[in-house]
């Protein structure tokens, strides 16, 4: 069985603040230590670095292929027209940023699936919970469907922002980059979080709702994503940790909840 962080008992009054925020960060560190130290995990992993590596390639392909369309043809000729440029390359770099990684993980999450549940239900176990044993399988479907659906509604948010982004003076811009970079935050710690709602047989609005419930830890946790996956190379394991990450979060959360 995992040891729970013996600061989290001091979080109980303050579970959804700042301190929830804090907390959440640390469980992606948390997830990525226990991945390294279970070797037995270690064979695992080799299938969704792969994917991973792949998915990454084809990403950065995409980058460069439609910002050679976009800006090669550009050649401002006053002020205002560079201005328009610039503001429309902001654009597209927060839009590649935020919508290129939660496409990046919804993806390889379908693909990874059997690894990932594998590494959830092993995960899950050693911290003392109940898991009923499945074919990974059984969980393809839903787990397509729940990617689906979060998908479409986390772009519909996105392409909001993206027109609210061309409002005049600066609100347009900042209101951008911070309910963008907060409602990907979400989308990643839902998308690992799934894992462990798939257990409890949850449906969409309930992991919605548990999620909301629990603002700080889950913006935490997928704000450590967020910024694992930018850094080269380690973007590679961030995945498979965060898959063990969001599991220590939900079930010590549970626990703490179920005690209190």
């Amino acid at each position: 069985m995992w040891r729970m962080n013996p600061g989290i008992e001091q979080l109980k009054t303050g579970w959804n603040d700042v301190k929830g925020i804090r907390a959440g960060f640390w469980f992606l560190i948390r997830g990525a230590a226990y991945v390294l130290r279970a070797r037995r995990l270690w064979p695992l992993l080799v299938a969704p670095v792969l994917v991973n590596a792949l998915l990454f390639s084809l990403f950065l392909f995409g980058i460069a292929t439609a910002f050679r369309g976009v800006f090669a043809s550009a050649h401002p000729g006053n002020w205002w027209q560079t201005a328009l440029v610039v503001a429309a390359l902001v654009a597209f770099v927060g839009a590649m940023l935020f919508i290129g990684s939660a496409v990046f993980v919804a993806v390889g999450s379908i693909l990874s699936a059997p690894f990932y549940d594998t590494l959830a239900q092993v995960a899950a176990r050693d911290g003392g919970a109940i898991v009923v044993d499945h074919a990974w399988w059984s969980h393809v479907w839903p787990s397509i469907k729940h990617a689906a659906t979060k998908l479409w509604w986390y772009l519909l948010v996105q392409v909001g922002l993206i027109i609210l982004y061309i409002l005049p003076g600066a609100f347009g811009p900042v209101a951008f980059v911070v309910f963008g970079f907060v409602a990907t935050a979400f989308f990643l710690a839902l998308d690992f979080l799934d894992f462990s709602f798939d257990f409890q047989g949850w449906t969409f609005k309930e992991r919605r709702d548990w999620c909301l419930a629990h603002k700080g830890l889950v913006l935490g946790f997928g704000t450590g994503v967020f910024l694992g996956l930018g850094i080269p190379v380690v973007n590679l394991f961030v995945p498979p940790m965060a898959v063990v990450g969001a599991v220590l979060l939900f079930h010590e959360t549970a626990t703490l909840e179920r005690e209190s």
